[in-house]
């Protein structure tokens, strides 16, 4: 089993959990990429307001710092936008994988050069990739050419295509480019609206048993046995509300955005119900136990309910 990053020079944490603790971190709302079935789509101009490109990565480094002082190791997934056009990006992950494990989104639109410099300065320091692949941005060839580069180098990683109605017709074609190159893709469902028809629900059983392929054989692996139990839970969900049941978001995981803002979840942050407080605040610390939830939806955090869990 893989230590714990700098566990030996780590201070007791102050108020211990069950478990890691988990932080998903918007980094920033930028992307050089305009995908249709982006959450974000016909909303730009007013997300990218949300930047706040004067908090300095020294800054970061500090919040993440005290959070390791407070709960010990964690686990930061970074997303975005595009997390790789944070200005100092490589050298934020060098600084973050010093006491935590640090996975991030990218849609490995990365040069060669900066490509090659994360891997030599980065490389397989407690971290993962979860690259995605859009077909209408980027040639094939050249996504699973750097997305080999980043296996053969020995980094944690998985490729994901969302399975946008219009990209289903493709789907078994880019899955065997990418079985040809022995990558591991998986597809991940469309969770939205296309002329009219509300996602996942939408899909037929026959587009279900397409979008999720062979995936179940992801699982004796437990960073891709999360992508399959994922992508189950996605493509069958019914949502069922979860209000009213124990979930631990909020005590072993949180959801942070460019400003510091720190909500339960994806659903709370959404509607901007009961900010858990601003990170940036040295008194600022995660719920001492489960609390109920109040969303009427839930989507991948339903692993957080204890029920669940």
């Amino acid at each position: 089993m893989q230590e714990s990053p700098r566990a030996e020079a780590a201070p007791l944490p102050t108020r211990p959990r069950p478990e890691r603790v988990q932080f998903q971190w918007q980094i920033q709302y930028a992307c050089n990429y305009r995908c249709p079935y982006c959450v974000f789509e016909g909303q730009w101009e007013s997300v990218l307001k949300l930047d706040r490109k004067d908090i300095k990565m020294e800054a970061w480094v500090e919040v993440w710092t005290r959070m390791h002082r407070t709960y010990g190791p964690g686990d930061i997934f970074i997303t975005g936008g595009e997390p790789s056009y944070y200005r100092g990006f490589v050298d934020l992950l060098k600084a973050l994988t010093e006491m935590h494990y640090v996975s991030f989104d990218t849609n490995l639109s990365w040069s060669w050069e900066d490509l090659r410099r994360f891997v030599k300065e980065v490389g397989k320091r407690y971290i993962r990739l979860d690259t995605s692949f859009h077909s209408h941005s980027v040639d094939v060839r050249e996504f699973i050419a750097k997305a080999s580069f980043i296996k053969d180098n020995g980094i944690n990683y998985v490729c994901r295509l969302v399975a946008w109605p219009p990209l289903l017709s493709k789907v078994e074609a880019f899955r065997e480019e990418f079985a040809k190159a022995g990558l591991t893709f998986v597809v991940y469902p469309f969770n939205g609206v296309y002329e009219g028809r509300d996602y996942p629900a939408a899909y037929t059983d026959a587009e279900r048993a397409l979008i999720q392929g062979r995936t179940h054989e992801l699982k004796g692996d437990m960073r891709n046995g999360e992508q399959a139990d994922f992508v189950g839970h996605m493509i069958n969900m019914h949502r069922e509300p979860p209000a009213g049941r124990l979930c631990r978001s909020g005590f072993i995981y949180a959801r942070v955005l460019p400003d510091g803002t720190v909500y339960r979840c994806q659903p709370y942050e959404s509607r901007w119900m009961e900010p858990l407080g601003n990170i940036f605040d040295e008194a600022f610390a995660l719920r001492e136990e489960p609390t109920l939830c109040r969303s009427q939806w839930c989507e991948f955090e339903y692993r957080y309910l204890v029920d669940q869990g």
